[in-house]
């Protein structure tokens, strides 16, 4: 919890900022991942400060790839994990959304976006209308992402995620 109200009240802002941002959205991704705390536990603040910080990263200025990457990788596990959030992620993040982020240079932040997109996908299995407009996308993203990468170096984990995703 006190982790939570940290990430709360911080800003996108100086490199030491951001490093801080980092350090503590990986310590908190952790201690999620390894059951130390309930993904129950999570409040509504601390979801939309996640939310927050994706869509202003979409803004040059303050794009940062660690923050990026951390916090697509929360609200994936958010979106796998928490039934009590999913309905908040997926209606303040579209798939549309996130794609430019595949454009980006960071192999961490495509394969979070792809990881992402995968995990939105899954549990929109019943809304057959998301599904059908990612798949029109599906191809033109595939592409995206495998044209940024010499023939044969695409990243085993942006690889698993466009195998997940093709499934």
């Amino acid at each position: 919890p006190k982790l939570m109200s940290i990430v709360e009240l911080s800003q996108l802002g100086s490199e030491p900022d951001v490093q801080m941002l980092t350090s503590l959205l990986e310590a908190f991704e952790e201690l999620m991942q390894h059951n130390v705390v309930s993904w129950e536990a999570l409040t509504e603040n601390f979801v939309k400060k996640l939310i927050n910080f994706i869509d202003r990263s979409h803004q040059p200025e303050y794009f940062q790839a660690s923050v990026v990457s951390m916090c697509l990788d929360i609200l994936h596990s958010i979106i796998v994990n928490s039934p009590k959030f999913y309905g908040l992620v997926s209606g303040e993040i579209s798939v549309a959304a996130v794609m430019p982020f595949l454009d980006k240079q960071d192999t961490n932040v495509k394969c979070s976006t792809l990881a992402f997109i995968n995990a939105m996908i899954s549990k929109a299995a019943a809304k057959e209308d998301v599904i059908r407009n990612v798949h029109q996308l599906g191809k033109q993203m595939r592409d995206s992402v495998l044209s940024q990468f010499p023939s044969g170096a695409v990243p085993r984990e942006i690889a698993q995620e466009l195998y997940i995703y093709q499934c």
